[in-house]
C-alpha cells in the first residue's frame, strides 16, 4: 500500500478543501494518506499569523494585501531563492524533513506554495524527499511559485495557464494540467427539477445563486433585494457570517421579500448549484471550479485583490465568466442573462473547455504512479 503525505497550509478554505478531494480520491484508490498543516508543524506562533493575518489583510486592508500581492507577482524564476522566500524556507524545512521521516510517504503534495518552498529547499540541500507535485489552487501562480525550480511537476487548473507560467520563468514542461481537485459530490448532479424541489424553489422560476463566503462583498444586500425583485428567485450562502444574514434577513422583512432564501454555513452547495440557473460569487479558485464543474454561468463579484482579481482576469479572458463591477452590477449581469439566454450558453461552453470533472481522481493516479 502506498503512502501519499498531503502538505496543507491554514490559509483560506481552498487549500484544506483540495487536500480533502484528493484524499477521498487516494483512498478509494487503496492508498494510505495522511494530511499536515505546515504551519501547525512549524509552531504556534506562525500558525495563529499565518491564519489571522491574511483574513485579517485581506478584509481589513485589502488595498494594501493587493499591492504587495502584485508587487511580489511581477518576479520571474531565478536561480537562487529570493529573499523573501528564505526566512519561510528556513522556518519549515526542518519539520517537514522531520515528518517526512516520520511518515515514510511514497509520494507527496502540496497544495499551498509553502510547501513547495519546503521541499525545494530540502533537495538544494541535498536531501533524500519522495516524489513531490505541487498544486495551484488558483487560475493563476501565486507568489513564490516561481521561485520552486527544484521541488518537481506543478499541477494546473488549465492547460491554458502554460503561457502564465512562460511569462513568470516557469518551465511549461513541468507543468501538470490535471485541474483544480472539487469534493465528488460536485461531479454528481440531479435533475434541475428534483433539486428544485429538495431546495423549495419553484420549477418554473428563473433561480439566482448568490455566494459570498465569510467576507461577502459590500453591497451584497443592495444587490440581492435588486435581483430578487426583478422576479429571479435569490438563494444566498452567506457561509460562517452571521452579521451579513442576519442584514439579508433584515431586508428581506423589510421588503417584503418572499422569492428568497438565506443561508449560513451549507454541506449541499451541490445541490443549489444544482437548482440554479446561474450564479454570483466572489473569484475564488475553488468556488469557480465547482461551479465550471457544473457548467454554471459565473457573474464575478467583489474579489480579493490579488489572486481573485487574477483568476477574474482569467476566466473572464477565456469566457468562461462575467466581471462584474460598480458600473456593471450582478444585477444588470443577471438581466442580460435572463434576456438573452445565447449569453449563457456561451459561458457554459467555455466552463467546459477550462475544466473537465474528474481531477481529484487524475491527481491521484498521478500521485501513485510508478
Amino acid at each position: 500500500m502506498k503512502k501519499v503525505l498531503l502538505l496543507s497550509v491554514t490559509a483560506g478554505y481552498g487549500h484544506h478543501s483540495a487536500a480533502a478531494a484528493i484524499t477521498d480520491a487516494l483512498r478509494e484508490r487503496g492508498a494510505e494518506c495522511e494530511t499536515i498543516d505546515l504551519m501547525k508543524i512549524v509552531g504556534r506562533l506562525p500558525y495563529h499569523v499565518i491564519d489571522k493575518g491574511y483574513g485579517f489583510t485581506t478584509h481589513r486592508i485589502p488595498h494594501i494585501y493587493g499591492a504587495v500581492f502584485g508587487r511580489m507577482n511581477r518576479r520571474v524564476a531565478t536561480e537562487n531563492p529570493s529573499l523573501s522566500s528564505r526566512p519561510l524556507r528556513a522556518m519549515m524545512v526542518s519539520p517537514l524533513m522531520r515528518e517526512i521521516d516520520r511518515a515514510q510517504p511514497d509520494a507527496l503534495i502540496s497544495t499551498h506554495v509553502f510547501g513547495a518552498l519546503a521541499v525545494d529547499e530540502l533537495v538544494r540541500r541535498g536531501e533524500s524527499v519522495p516524489r513531490h507535485l505541487g498544486l495551484v489552487t488558483d487560475y493563476d501562480f501565486h507568489p513564490f511559485w516561481e521561485d520552486v525550480p527544484h521541488s518537481g511537476g506543478i499541477i494546473t487548473g488549465s492547460d491554458l495557464m502554460a503561457a502564465r507560467a512562460e511569462r513568470r520563468g516557469i518551465d511549461p514542461s513541468r507543468l501538470l494540467p490535471l485541474g483544480i481537485p472539487t469534493a465528488s459530490r460536485f461531479e454528481r448532479s440531479v435533475s434541475k427539477e428534483e433539486a428544485r424541489r429538495r431546495v423549495g424553489v419553484p420549477s418554473d422560476a428563473y433561480a439566482v445563486l448568490m455566494a459570498s463566503g465569510s467576507m461577502g462583498f459590500a453591497d451584497l444586500t443592495r444587490e440581492a433585494v435588486k435581483i430578487a425583485k426583478s422576479g429571479a428567485y435569490t438563494l444566498i450562502i452567506c457561509g460562517r457570517n452571521a452579521k451579513m444574514k442576519a442584514e439579508l434577513e433584515a431586508a428581506k422583512a423589510r421588503e417584503g421579500i418572499e422569492n428568497m432564501k438565506i443561508y449560513g454555513f451549507v454541506t449541499d452547495g451541490e445541490l443549489l448549484m444544482d437548482a440554479a440557473d446561474c450564479i454570483v460569487t466572489k473569484p475564488g479558485g475553488l468556488t469557480t471550479t465547482e461551479a465550471m464543474v457544473k457548467r454554471l454561468p459565473m457573474m464575478l463579484y467583489g474579489p480579493i485583490p490579488g489572486q481573485e482579481d487574477r483568476n477574474a482576469e482569467f476566466l473572464s479572458a477565456v469566457g468562461a465568466g462575467i466581471v462584474c463591477t460598480r458600473d456593471l452590477p450582478p444585477s444588470e449581469a443577471v438581466h442580460y442573462l435572463r434576456a438573452h439566454p445565447a449569453i449563457a450558453d456561451r459561458l457554459r461552453e467555455a466552463c467546459a473547455r477550462v475544466v473537465t470533472p474528474g481531477a481529484a481522481g487524475r491527481i491521484a493516479d498521478e500521485l501513485l504512479k510508478d
